[in-house]
């Protein structure tokens, strides 16, 4: 039951926030931000975008992960696949670049803090980072700064030059989060030294 909720709280908070960073007109790292740059080139909605891009993740996330963490990864997915799509519903609104990368990205650190207290997660590059590490020792944290480093690049064609700056600035900001977090999630993950590198370097 506690799990239960820590899941829907995370894709709850993980959804506001990527309707923030949209209604902004910025991205951010990880899958998330590959969606939100794929969905502003192609114009298709996010939410399928989304769900489409983590399939690949599963994958791995099954080898590196487990069988326990994979099913309620495609949980999360789902959950916040379907929490977006009500944005085609909602009116339109303008957010400044400040606030959504600001704003958002709290929202965002403290939504995959709740996940991955509850052993879940939205998939990404996250498990690709988890993966390399266990097969070749790689730094996870120098691999997430190339994935986001890279998915920011590719924002550079979905947002003026202007917006990527703010949308660099959300990943320091989701960052800062999940480092205060980094004991909580490193608690529940106490015997998979592992996958806590995949949490906070996230």
């Amino acid at each position: 039951m506690k799990r239960g909720i820590k899941l829907i709280l995370g894709c709850l908070l993980i959804s506001l926030s990527i309707l923030i960073f949209k209604h902004a007109h910025i991205t951010t790292g990880g899958t998330t931000g590959l969606a939100l740059n794929l969905s502003y080139i192609l114009s298709v909605p996010f939410d399928y975008v989304f769900f489409m891009v983590n399939l690949p993740f599963y994958i791995l996330s099954i080898r590196g992960m487990g069988w326990n963490f994979t099913v309620a990864t495609v949980f999360s997915v789902g959950i916040v696949s379907c929490f977006t799509g009500i944005e085609r519903f909602l009116p339109e609104l303008v957010i400044s670049p400040w606030g959504g990368a600001l704003f958002g990205g709290c929202l965002m650190g403290i939504g995959l803090a709740a996940l991955f207290s509850g052993r879940s997660s939205i998939a990404g590059t996250g498990v690709v980072t988890v993966y390399l590490q266990k097969r070749f020792g790689w730094n996870p944290g120098r691999l997430n700064l190339v994935f986001d480093s890279v998915i920011i690049g590719i924002g550079t064609f979905a947002v003026s030059l202007t917006d990527t700056l703010f949308s660099a600035l959300s990943i320091v900001v989701i960052s800062l989060i999940l480092s205060f977090f980094k004991n909580r999630i490193a608690n529940t993950y106490s015997s998979e030294p592992a996958v806590v590198n995949l949490r906070v370097n996230n």
